[in-house]
């Protein structure tokens, strides 16, 4: 059981670098077509940014749990969500060395200035004056967001190859719950 919580969580690991990497391009998307829209100031694109990060990464963790689920016809909240907490303690301790740069913690950066300056964050500069504690408080709002949509896509996609195994002419639906 240990086991198998530590190997989903360095999967989950993984997967939440990886949307973080994900996230410079969809963000940098994103900003491109709301400055081909609008002429924005650095506080709208900083907008953009924090929710294109929050965004990227529950869609990721979202498909990866969507996916288990439907494979596996199975689900527990414990064994969805204690690998997801280990998982986000040690990506937060990489982005904690790692300063909370994008490239690791997705769009934590701009959401830490958003969070301490409020409109009044308008420049680059003002990215280096982001005291650690935004960060910090960043860093989990976004975590929380992928931690509760784990176990609804996960819950989703049980439920879905249920409904699907019920649509087959003569299945026995019955084994399965």
């Amino acid at each position: 059981m240990k086991k198998q919580i530590i190997a989903n969580a360095v999967i989950y690991l993984i997967c939440m670098i990886a949307a973080s990497l994900l996230n410079l391009a969809v963000s940098a998307l994103a900003v491109k077509i709301v400055d081909a829209l609008v002429l924005p100031e650095f506080f709208i694109l900083a907008i953009v940014r924090a929710v294109a990060g929050i965004l990227t990464g529950c869609v990721v963790i979202g498909a990866i749990f969507f996916y288990e689920g439907y494979k596996t016809v199975s689900f527990s909240l414990w064994k969805v969500v204690l690998p997801m907490l280990l998982a986000a303690a040690v990506h937060f301790i990489i982005a904690f060395v790692f300063k909370f740069y994008p490239f690791i913690a997705g769009g934590t950066h701009y959401l830490g200035g958003l969070i301490e300056n409020g409109d009044g964050f308008s420049s680059f500069d003002s990215v280096s004056d982001v005291r650690l504690w935004a960060y910090i408080a960043a860093f989990w709002i976004a975590k929380a967001a992928e931690i509760v949509v784990a176990p609804i896509c996960c819950l989703l996609g049980k439920r879905v190859r249920i409904k699907n195994r019920e649509s087959l002419v003569g299945y026995n639906n019955s084994e399965e719950k």
